[in-house]
């Protein structure tokens, strides 16, 4: 299955604010975790083979311990190791499951962004505009 792109419903737009100049690197924040939000059954289905392609690994079904569970934890680690720089703070084109259009953490590293509410919460994450699974050792 093709991973889903963000260049498509789900794009972002990006805000400055609380940065000096358009040089400056954000601050990232401090996550404890990333965690699921109601829509993340869906996401594992829809984006675990991205995961898989970037971390060289297979998770088995979603109620399994090597599911659901462990792409959280890999996705944080994703985050805490750097692989995925954070790159502010966006929003979403598409509303939230509540119809609001609230503020998201923004990660991008490997060909893949990742979006987390500022809670931390799984949003969403797909390829890159102009990057594809085949760009992934």
């Amino acid at each position: 299955m093709k991973p889903k792109s963000l260049a498509g419903p789900a794009r972002f737009a990006m805000s400055t604010a609380g940065a000096a100049a358009q040089n400056d690197v954000p601050e990232p924040p401090c996550l404890k975790a990333v965690s699921g939000g109601p829509n993340l059954k869906t996401h594992f289905r829809d984006h675990k083979g991205l995961a898989e392609a970037v971390l060289g690994k297979k998770y088995g079904k979603w109620k399994t311990a090597e599911g659901g569970d462990q792409y959280l934890k890999d996705m944080f680690e994703l985050v805490t190791t750097q692989r995925l720089k954070y790159k502010g703070v966006g929003k979403l084109h598409k509303a939230d499951h509540d119809g609001q259009h609230s503020d998201k953490l923004i990660f991008e590293g490997e060909g893949v962004t990742l979006v987390l509410k500022l809670d931390g919460e799984f949003q969403t994450a797909g390829v890159r505009q102009g990057h594809g699974r085949r760009n992934h050792h």
